[in-house]
C-alpha cells in the first residue's frame, strides 16, 4: 500500500459515524452551544457574591439557588495549565457553607420550543473540595399561563478533587399539546445537591448542544458573549437628560442591545445630578422607568430638588462613593 493510500485509510477511521454526523450538524447550524457564557468570561455584576436563602445571579446568565449560605466567585486558571482542555481562562467556584437539598447552579435557556423532543448533550468540567455526587436535571417551564413544568432527570456525576470532563446525553419531552406562555425556558441545573455537603465545587467550559455527541467546546470572542448576555442584563455608568422642573428630570439611557423583554430598571448606588453646578444627590428609590421598550433609548424619570427647569443635566458619581450604574434586567 502506498503512503497516500495508507493515510487515506487512516482518515476513514478517524471518527465514528455518530461523531461525523454531530460535527456536520454543528457546522451547518453555526453556533452550537445553547449555553451562553459557557467559559465564564463575562461577570457584569462583579466577581464574588454571598448568597443566603435566595436566588442570586453571579457570572452572567448563571444563577445559584441556596437555602443556606454560599459564596459564588470567579476563579482564574493558571496560565499554561493542562488539567482542563481548550485553554479556558476562568471557572466558577461555588462554596457552600450551609447545605440544603435542591441547592443548585443553573442557567435558563430562552424558549422551551427549541429543544422540544430533542436528544441533547450536556458537557462540562468539574471538581470538588472533597468527593461528592451531583445530580443535574433539566426543567421545561412553559411561561406565564402555560402548562405545568416538566422535569427530566440527568445521570448523576461523581466529582473528585481533580478536574474531570462529564458528558451526559438525555432526551427532552415534546411540547406537543402543551400551552406555552410568555417567558418559557429550559432550566439546566448543572451543579445540584441531593446529599449533604460542605465545601466548594468548581465548574468550567459548560456546553449544551443538540445531538448525542459532545463536540469540542465552542470558543467565542468576549464581545460576542457580552452582547448575548446583554440581552438579559446590562448596565451603563452614564446618562444625560433634561430638567423638566425643580424636582423632575427625564434621563435617556441607551440600551446597548435589544433585550429579551421590557427590563426592570434600577440604580446600583446613589448618584448626583449636575445641573450647571447644582448637585442633587439621590438614592435608587428616587428613580422610576416610565417607558416600555426592549431596544433603543430607555427613558427614566428622576425626582430631585433645587434644579432649574429646561436645563440639560448629566449623572455622575456621588462624592467618594461607588460608581452608580443604571441597570436594566430582563433575566428569565
Amino acid at each position: 500500500m502506498t503512503k497516500s493510500a495508507t493515510r487515506e485509510a487512516a482518515d476513514k477511521v478517524t471518527f465514528t459515524q455518530a461523531e461525523v454526523t454531530a460535527k456536520d450538524t454543528a457546522a451547518r447550524a453555526g453556533r452550537k452551544n445553547l449555553i451562553i457564557n459557557g467559559g465564564f468570561d463575562v461577570w457584569q455584576r462583579g466577581t464574588s457574591f454571598t448568597n443566603n436563602n435566595s436566588v442570586l445571579f453571579a457570572a452572567d446568565r448563571y444563577a445559584t439557588f441556596s437555602n443556606g449560605a454560599s459564596t459564588t466567585s470567579q476563579q482564574a486558571f493558571t496560565l499554561g495549565q493542562t488539567d482542563v482542555a481548550n485553554n479556558p481562562q476562568y471557572y466558577l467556584r461555588w462554596d457552600v457553607s450551609t447545605y440544603a437539598s435542591g441547592d443548585r447552579v443553573y442557567q435558563r435557556i430562552e424558549d422551551v420550543i427549541t429543544t422540544s423532543g430533542q436528544s441533547v448533550t450536556l458537557s462540562y468540567w468539574a471538581k470538588a473540595e472533597t468527593a461528592t455526587t451531583m445530580v443535574p436535571q433539566a426543567t421545561q417551564a412553559f411561561g406565564s399561563g402555560g402548562s405545568t413544568a416538566v422535569t427530566t432527570a440527568i445521570d448523576s456525576v461523581a466529582l473528585t478533587t481533580s478536574w474531570q470532563k462529564f458528558t451526559r446525553t438525555f432526551t427532552l419531552p415534546s411540547v406537543s399539546g402543551k400551552t406555552i406562555g410568555a417567558g418559557s425556558f429550559l432550566e439546566v441545573g448543572l451543579l445540584r445537591f441531593t446529599t449533604s455537603y460542605t465545601g466548594y465545587v468548581d465548574i468550567a467550559n459548560v456546553q449544551l448542544e443538540l445531538g448525542s455527541v459532545a463536540t469540542d467546546f465552542e470558543h467565542r470572542s468576549y464581545g460576542e458573549i457580552l452582547a448575548d448576555c446583554e440581552r438579559y442584563y446590562q448596565k451603563t455608568a452614564t446618562a444625560s437628560g433634561v430638567v423638566a422642573n425643580s424636582s423632575t428630570v427625564y434621563l435617556a439611557v441607551q440600551l446597548m442591545t435589544e433585550m429579551r423583554a421590557v427590563p426592570t430598571w434600577s440604580l446600583s448606588h446613589p448618584m448626583q445630578i449636575n445641573d450647571v453646578g447644582v448637585n442633587s444627590t439621590q438614592s435608587a428609590a428616587d428613580f422610576t422607568a416610565y417607558s416600555s421598550t426592549t431596544t433603543g433609548t430607555f427613558s427614566v424619570l428622576g425626582q430631585f430638588s433645587g434644579l432649574t427647569a429646561y436645563r440639560g443635566c448629566v449623572c455622575r458619581q456621588h462624592g467618594g462613593g461607588n460608581t452608580p450604574y443604571m441597570i436594566a434586567d430582563a433575566e428569565l
